[in-house]
């Protein structure tokens, strides 16, 4: 792969700054294999398009950010990102970006030498292996910690995670509660860090329902319009987003 046939995934909702940004990079060699809007719009396209590195707004048409994107992008492939930055705070992004390893930040408006300056160094450092390589072998176990000790839990064996504030509840089978805690009552456990920070540790059976909501799609039983069903759990499905979990199961189509 050169720079020059380089293949590009812009994830923007402005349609305006969009097509500019297409116009741009066309204009200096590298391939659009597809512009989105929000996170459902781009994981549909990372799964039908090539593509080598992501240009994405921090803010986004739809509940999740670009940051929030860029985590369900780099599931389904490990490519560079770069991200388009307007009034946020970059103390902020920092943190909360870390686990997508960003390429580079640009600010608006962006500057096209800038713009094509910062792809070329990005392609050429993740050739190079000057960036972080994909987890090649992702544990099954995952680590919190609670408000006395730190407990190990094996990820295939949470149901789904729940935020509450600056902290979260995970909700596990019975089984592995009982792994855990053997003299106590089966209940969902209280632990740290957020669910921000959970989200991007866990393995591709997981799938971010809201803010509030992490759900194992693998411990879906029943699916309703506006519910799912898990274990003994009801967990609601916010408006606008049956259809996008309907695209992550493994659904036999009538025809």
């Amino acid at each position: 792969m050169t720079t020059e046939a380089a293949k590009i995934l812009i994830v923007e909702d402005n349609p305006l700054m969009a097509r500019q940004l297409e116009a741009e990079l066309n204009g200096k060699g590298f391939i659009i294999t597809g512009i989105a809007r929000n996170l459902t719009d781009a994981v549909s396209l990372m799964k039908t398009q090539a593509c080598d590195l992501a240009l994405i707004d921090m803010r986004l048409d739809g509940p999740e950010d670009g940051i929030a994107t860029a985590q369900e992008l780099l599931r389904i492939k490990w490519i560079p990102i770069i991200y388009i930055t307007g009034e946020e705070s970059y103390e902020e992004i920092a943190e909360r970006s870390q686990s997508t390893f960003p390429a580079a930040f640009l600010e608006k408006p962006i500057r096209p030498s800038e713009l094509f300056v910062q792809i070329n160094l990005a392609l050429h450092n993740f050739q190079a292996g000057n960036l972080p390589a994909a987890k090649s072998v992702q544990s099954e176990y995952i680590v919190f910690f609670t408000d006395k000790e730190h407990i190990q839990v094996r990820q295939s064996n949470i149901i789904f995670i729940e935020a509450d504030g600056p902290y979260a509840k995970i909700y596990i089978t019975e089984e592995e509660f009982k792994r855990l805690y053997p003299e106590k009552t089966f209940n969902y456990i209280y632990v740290s860090p957020n669910i921000g920070r959970i989200y991007s540790e866990l393995k591709s059976y997981f799938y971010k329902l809201s803010r509030k909501h992490i759900i194992n799609l693998d411990h879906i039983s029943r699916l309703s319009a506006n519910q799912i069903i898990a274990g003994i759990h009801k967990i609601p499905i916010p408006e606008g987003r049956r259809q996008d979990l309907i695209a992550k199961l493994n659904v036999v189509k009538s025809r």
